[in-house]
């Protein structure tokens, strides 16, 4: 038997209780189970055999649901809806996630935009102020924020 309990992963001593309970049971191992009834249940479930009365009253129930058609094409009319309803949810999802990514794309390249032309500015005005011999290379680096190296480079260019 393995217990399933949620955390939050950025906190994992933080359980999180979504009121669910999640037991998975080993059915191969039904041979060692202590309880009766559990035995019988992963028995009849790895084996198809049922050997207590609990398996024997689930596999009257189980052939008794089998023949029943009307609960056969309600299963299969609720599976139909909720494929439907699962590729609505992925048509949706693929929306936001398309206009989501866009947006980003969007800021992204405002931003790599912005510090393109900022840059681009700084380097006019360092060859401007290089031109005009106002200051040093040291001050003109820093009056403009560019590098030292750069700024070096930009006097070779004169």
């Amino acid at each position: 038997m393995y217990t399933v309990k949620q955390t939050f992963q950025e906190k994992p001593e933080l359980l999180y209780d979504d009121r669910t309970h999640k037991v998975f049971y080993n059915c191969k191992a039904y041979e060692v189970a202590d309880d009766e009834d559990l035995k019988g249940l992963m028995e009849f479930i790895q084996t198809n055999k049922a050997t207590t009365d609990f398996s024997r009253t689930l596999e009257q129930n189980v052939k008794v649901a089998k023949q029943n058609t009307r609960w056969e094409e309600e299963y299969m009319y609720f599976c139909d809806v909720l494929e439907e309803e699962k590729e609505k949810v992925r048509r949706v999802a693929w929306k936001e996630g398309l206009a989501e990514g866009k947006a980003e794309g969007r800021a992204e390249g405002l931003n790599l935009g912005r510090a393109e032309g900022e840059h681009l500015k700084a380097v006019e005005s360092a060859k401007n102020m290089l031109i005009m011999k106002l200051g040093t290379i040291e001050q003109i680096a820093q009056a403009t924020g560019l590098s030292i190296e750069e700024v070096q480079n930009l006097s070779l260019e004169q």
